[in-house]
């Protein structure tokens, strides 16, 4: 057995009308509790059972949204303009924010190019130095044959003496 669809009726059978009013209850504020921690609201479900029972579900708490709602009908506008205000102000300081971290981004990329450039200028110094080393070696290697020739020569020329 499996599932079956349930006409949109009201069941006329007691007992049954308060075993589906008990089910749908629970899934009635599993929903409403999924709602309010998904979306990050505030919720408040007031529910009479057929026995006239009250049952309530509230996040952060019933009470709480009920006055919140009660205290917005009495002063309405003022209220939505305070929260446009606000908003306003946020959205202000956003863009601030925003424009900084642009401007933060465009000098860490000019750092980056100088670096880069600091980088290449130091390569071709390397290069450069690296060149003249070597020069300098064969300089010295050519002075120390040289020094060498003339050594044996002096030897030999002391030996025939």
């Amino acid at each position: 057995m499996g599932r079956r669809k349930i006409e949109m009726v009201k069941v006329q059978d007691r007992s049954a009308l308060q075993v589906t009013f008990s089910k749908r209850r629970n899934g009635l504020f599993k929903k409403a509790n999924e709602l309010a921690t998904l979306c990050d609201v505030d919720i408040a479900i007031i529910v009479f059972s057929p026995g006239g029972k009250v049952y309530s579900y509230g996040k952060p708490n019933v009470t709480s949204i009920i006055d919140r709602f009660l205290h917005e009908q009495e002063h309405g506008v003022s209220s939505t303009k305070k929260r446009r205000s606000t908003s306003r102000r946020k959205t202000k300081e956003l863009e601030k924010l925003s424009e900084q971290v642009n401007n933060g981004d465009m000098e860490l990329e000019k750092e980056k190019k100088k670096r880069k450039k600091r980088k290449y200028d130091e390569n071709e110094e390397m290069k450069r130095l690296k060149e003249e080393l070597e020069i300098l070696k064969e300089e010295v290697d050519d002075r120390k044959h040289v020094v060498e020739a003339s050594s044996t020569l002096m030897m030999i020329s002391n030996d025939t003496f």
